[in-house]
């Protein structure tokens, strides 16, 4: 690659620069992921590998969200963790990023925030159940959890947790997910 290679740049916009502008100019450019997105003409992903990192890549910003829900607070910079760890480890393992790969990381990104959800308030049983005397094995605690939730009145507060953390999600993962269509 020469000098000139070197200094070019492309926006977001489609529009190319070159030269010293180009760090301004990339400064003032909006973010977006550096994927190589195939389309139906180029090489598709394998989509098994693809699902299996993308659980994978939602591991870490599920803890997050867990984490930040201990705390007492709902963010979407768990939900983008979450959903740009998934998109990451999708294209890590299933070799690109494409239109579908992004639709199922989408998809495991819903399912990991229901399930952070889910496994905050268990762990919040648990830990209840265990300062009243009780010793309910963990497990058993979450399979029971939707069902403890609808009973001790909480559905309410469960769904009004869940509704605010997809809106923070898609808030925080929407120029993100739309750069990607691009």
């Amino acid at each position: 690659m020469n000098e000139q290679q070197q200094n070019e740049f492309q926006l977001d916009d489609g529009t190319t620069g070159r030269g010293l502008a180009a760090p301004r100019q990339a400064a003032t450019a909006s973010y977006s992921y550096h994927s190589n997105i195939s389309s139906a003409a180029d090489e598709s992903s394998n989509l098994l590998l693809g699902l299996i990192g993308a659980v994978i890549g939602a591991i870490p910003g599920c803890i997050l969200w867990i984490v930040i829900g201990y705390i007492g607070f709902v963010a979407g910079i768990a939900g983008y963790a979450i959903m740009f760890g998934a998109m990451f480890c999708y294209e890590k393992l299933g070799k690109t990023l494409d239109k579908k790969g992004i639709i199922i990381c989408v998809i495991v990104t819903l399912i990991s925030i229901l399930f952070a959800n889910v496994l905050g308030y268990a762990i919040e049983i648990y830990k209840y159940a265990a300062e009243e005397g009780m010793e309910p094995s963990f497990f058993l605690v979450l399979i029971n959890t939707p069902m403890m939730i609808k009973e001790a009145g909480m559905l309410g507060g469960f769904l009004l947790n869940l509704a605010i953390g997809y809106g923070l999600t898609v808030w925080s993962c929407s120029k993100f997910i739309s750069s990607m269509f691009k």
